[in-house]
């Protein structure tokens, strides 16, 4: 009975004990013990100087009143996740509480219990001694009884459940890649419910964005913006340290067309934006400690004549943007991070993953359309059948519409630049072999090259996969059937999976299933519709060359497909691809791009 009395007592002293005032990051220096698993770099007891934009901005959330929701577009970097769990353990050490806290999925809400918070909940000078005493029976992977604290863990599948339950915290982590049935509105809108009934209730969302109509950047825009502002070292200006800051194309070799990456790691730089002069990584630490986050969502209004600046935000709402510009680790200095940037020029899927992981911004998506002007400014000096330098590879790309089949013919450079050697309309699919067979003269010394490669579209009339996949069986790899998916399907940009020749039969041939969207922003955006002959230069990007007599047919196929913005049943913004058929050569160069990025790997320079 006397273990009980005194585990009673605690849980009533904590109970009516007055929260500290001390800020979060000196809190986690004096109580915070780093597992080896959380960090391999910096195991052992906390330094605060290993992050500083994560824990301030919680701290100025935390104890302001005005502010209810917060919202934070983060990098993968900025070690804000290991912060509101810092920040769970120091309220379950000090004061009577009820959390929830939803992760995009079950297993990661399980994994990060068992190797995140357990760890930290049980090296924490302040809680160890009674976790230690009542985890037998107060503990399991999903629900935490600890002191006078309830803990609630779940995917997102299951925050209806638990969205059931008061709290006077919420937390939702990874709030773009929760799931969400079409139409449906996010979970984390009525999680955020949870806690009105709590006088001093508090809820914390963050994610690494996605696009622009992602959850965390439309809470984002809502909120106050916060961002973090640090010193000039030099003349004491405060500003954000942004991407457009770093200073690297000194960094190129004696050609000047090639960035010397050794260099760019050593030499990159950040430039001040008041005074130009040059800011290097060593004074980032100095830097990030005297710097401060500030709301950036105001707007101008007049009043008795004179120009005033209020709170454009939502009252209560709280956002914030942290990338890994700001991280105190090895691996994203400057110099990384240009590096980086340089090697996924010309690469849309690395380009994008930079963009969310690193800069923690979403992908900006506008309504946009390829013209005819955009398609003959891709026009070199060569005719159809022919090329002018010799590929790497020659590949050939077929659009299947069942009662015949729309071919293309690319030649390809180590950088992924694509040369149309030809096209044309096939009724037999046997054709397409003889095809496949031409001899072509290619570079100055017109060396006689053929196809080496082929994909076909599964799609098209009549259900035509079963006969795509007989088709490409014995000449596979030499040919892959393929097949584009979008939406909630879509799990990885290219991935291959066995499928059956023929229904009910146990033969079966690997088919590449990729992301249509993405791949359309390859070819109509990046390739097309954005194509700038100053920066392709610069970072030697891929490029797609036309022949000079392409024809009106051609011309108007790769016309064929639009991104549009459409309002979804809950009012939400969506992009979505809408097709102007017929768009079958179009489909056939996106598909050379699919393509690339399943052999591309085999030709490149290492």
């Amino acid at each position: 009975m006397s273990a009980v009395r005194t585990f009673l007592v605690g849980v009533l002293q904590r109970a009516y004990r007055p929260i500290a005032k001390m800020a979060l990051e000196f809190w986690a220096e004096t109580n915070i013990w780093i597992d080896s698993k959380e960090s391999i770099d910096n195991p052992g007891a906390y330094k605060r100087h290993h992050a500083v934009y994560a824990p301030r901005i919680l701290d100025l959330f935390m104890n302001d009143p005005q502010w209810r929701t917060l919202v934070v577009m983060k990098s993968s970097q900025s070690g804000l996740t290991f912060h509101v769990l810092i920040l769970i353990v120091r309220r379950i050490a000090e004061m009577a509480t009820s959390i929830i806290y939803v992760i995009d999925s079950i297993g990661k809400a399980k994994d990060l219990s068992k190797t995140r918070l357990q760890p930290l909940l049980k090296t924490c000078k302040a809680t160890r001694i009674d976790v230690e005493a009542t985890e037998d029976k107060k503990i399991n992977t999903l629900v935490y009884e600890v002191l006078n604290a309830i803990l609630r863990l779940a995917g997102s599948g299951s925050a209806g459940q638990v969205a059931s339950y008061p709290a006077d915290l919420v937390v939702g982590d990874e709030l773009d890649k929760w799931l969400m049935a079409a139409g449906e509105a996010h979970k984390w809108l009525l999680l955020v419910q949870r806690i009105k009934r709590s006088e001093l209730g508090k809820a914390i969302g963050f994610s690494t964005p996605t696009d622009e109509t992602g959850i965390t950047y439309q809470c984002f825009l809502t909120g106050s913006q916060h961002k973090y502002f640090v010193p000039c070292p030099h003349c004491n200006h405060y500003q954000e340290i942004t991407h457009d800051h770093l200073r690297f194309s000194h960094c190129k070799d004696a050609s000047g067309k090639t960035y010397d990456l050794q260099r760019v790691l050593r030499e990159t730089y950040m430039e001040c934006e008041s005074c130009k002069g040059r800011i290097e990584e060593d004074h980032k630490l100095e830097m990030m400690l005297a710097g401060e986050p500030r709301a950036t969502n105001y707007r101008e209004i007049e009043v008795e004549g004179e120009k005033q600046m209020v709170p454009n935000w939502t009252p209560g709402e709280m956002s914030a943007h942290i990338s890994d510009l700001y991280s105190m680790h090895p691996k994203s200095s400057w110099g990384v991070l240009a590096f980086e940037f340089i090697q996924a020029q010309g690469n849309p899927g690395k380009l994008h993953d930079y963009t969310n992981a690193r800069r923690g911004w979403p992908i900006k998506k506008t309504i946009a359309s390829v013209a005819a002007k955009h398609i003959l400014r891709l026009r070199v000096n060569y005719k159809r059948g022919k090329l002018p330098v010799l590929p790497c590879v020659v590949t050939m790309q077929v659009d299947n519409q069942g009662d015949h089949q729309k071919w293309t013919m690319l030649g390809m450079l180590p950088n992924g630049s694509a040369y149309l050697i030809d096209y044309g309309k096939t009724l037999d699919r046997k054709e397409l072999l003889e095809i496949a067979k031409r001899q072509i003269k290619a570079g100055e010394n017109e060396r006689l090259v053929s196809v080496q490669s082929g994909i076909m579209d599964e799609g098209g009339k009549d259900g035509t996969s079963y006969e795509v996949r007989k088709f490409c069986a014995p000449l596979f790899p030499f040919f892959m059937p393929c097949k584009g998916r979008g939406g909630m399907q879509v799990r990885n940009t290219v991935h291959f999976s066995d499928s059956k020749l023929s229904k009910g039969g146990n033969e079966v041939i690997p088919v590449c299933h990729f992301d249509d969207d993405a791949f359309k922003r390859e070819l109509y955006i990046d390739r097309i519709r954005k194509y700038d002959p100053v920066k392709t230069a610069e970072f030697d990007l891929p490029r797609l060359f036309l022949p000079m007599d392409i024809d009106e047919e051609f011309i108007r196929e790769l016309c064929g497909e639009e991104l549009v913005r459409e309002i979804d049943t809950n009012g939400n913004p969506q992009f979505v691809w809408k097709s102007k058929p017929p768009n079958d050569y179009g489909d056939c160069l996106k598909m050379g791009c699919v393509q690339w990025n399943v052999i591309g790997h085999k030709f490149q320079p290492v």
